[in-house]
Parts: C-alpha cells; sequence; structure tokens
C-alpha cells in the first residue's frame, strides 16, 4: 500500500487553514469474506459497515500526523479491503500507517492496531475466553470486543473502540492484550520499513 502525499484542501469560503487535515476511506471488496455481513450489503455508495470502519480509521491515524506542516492541505487515505478473515481494519490501521512513512509524511510514529475479542469456549459449558485478533468468525459471535490503536515508540493510545457488554476486570485485561499486540505489531512494522528502505539503496 502506498501513498503519494498531500493534496489542497477543497475548503468553502477560500479562508486559509493554518493545520491540514486527514481523511480515511475503507471499503470492502464484495468478494473479501465468507461471512455474510447485513452491514456490507447495500447499493453503490459506502455501507455502514465501511461507514464505520473508514471512521475507526480515521480516528486512529489522524493524531500521529503532523498536520501543522501541511497547512491548507489535504492527506487522504483510501484503503480497499480484498480479503478478510477478521480484524481487518486492524490490519487497515497498521497499513495506512505504513503507507505514510513511505511517502514521506511526517508522523510522530508508527500507528499500531489490534482487536480483542470475548468469545465463549469451545463447548457451552465453557467459559467465555478474550482472544487477539478475532477471525471473521469470532467476530460474528464475539460478544463483547475492544480495537486499540497506538503509538507504541511513544507510549499513546491514538484510538480505543468498544462493543458489547464486558466486565471491567475483562476489560482491562483486554486493554492490556490488545497493547501488548500492538507492540509486537510495531516491532515487524519498523523492520518492513527498514527492509525496504534498504532495498532502494
Amino acid at each position: 500500500m502506498r501513498s503519494h502525499g498531500p493534496r489542497q484542501a477543497l475548503r468553502g469560503g477560500g479562508e486559509f487553514a493554518t493545520e491540514g487535515q486527514v481523511t480515511a476511506e475503507l471499503r470492502f471488496a464484495a468478494f473479501s469474506t465468507n461471512v455474510y455481513d447485513e452491514a456490507r450489503a447495500g447499493g453503490r455508495g459506502p455501507s455502514a459497515a465501511e461507514v464505520t470502519a473508514s471512521s475507526v480509521l480515521q480516528r486512529a491515524i489522524a493524531p500521529a500526523v503532523l498536520v501543522q506542516q501541511y497547512p491548507k492541505s489535504s492527506i487522504d487515505i483510501y484503503v480497499h479491503v480484498l480479503a478478510d478473515d477478521g480484524s481487518a481494519v486492524q490490519a487497515a490501521v497498521c497499513a495506512a500507517s505504513l503507507a505514510l512513512a513511505n511517502a514521506g509524511i511526517q508522523c510522530c510514529g508508527l500507528v499500531a492496531a489490534a482487536s480483542v475479542g470475548l468469545v465463549q469456549g469451545g463447548s457451552a459449558a465453557a467459559a467465555a475466553e478474550l482472544r487477539v485478533d478475532l477471525t471473521a468468525a469470532e467476530q460474528q459471535v464475539a460478544t463483547a470486543s475492544v480495537s486499540v490503536a497506538m503509538l507504541p515508540a511513544l507510549v499513546r493510545v491514538s484510538s480505543v473502540e468498544h462493543a458489547g457488554v464486558m466486565a471491567p476486570k475483562d476489560v482491562s485485561k483486554a486493554l492490556a492484550l490488545a497493547a501488548q499486540a500492538t507492540a509486537v505489531m510495531h516491532s515487524v512494522m519498523k523492520q518492513a520499513l527498514l527492509e525496504d528502505a534498504a532495498a532502494v539503496e
């Protein structure tokens, strides 16, 4: 995934903006998953799931971009998901952060994201358990989930999304698991950038 730098923002009134803006659009290909999601079905415009995913992506990435360096500009992020076996939005956050770095957009750090969900165990009698990076099937049956986007190098949270009902103790555990997962992903992302830079040289 690559980006091509900022463009001039199209603002009404011709006023000068001292800071740039970050927009994001995430779309799912019709064949991206085998799990039917009614929220993705629809007409030509973005589905409810895509509108939500785009908003989550924008909220996760925007705090990392040094928008003051891009006055009167718009940095647009477009993600088209071709295959989704779960946690696609979190993967999109990581990919978008890498694309911004690759394009030379000034950011205060890489953004990594991870999801943790409360999923029933293998049997009806088994207690529900927390699982990291839910698959598409697990997302369908999860009773609650937490998504965290972080800048691990700065130990800063850029966004937290929560759905469903989860006990306070489970929320604490889920946030800790998500933070650990983002730290692991951050290391992988850094290595990918280093390898890409070395290949260019």
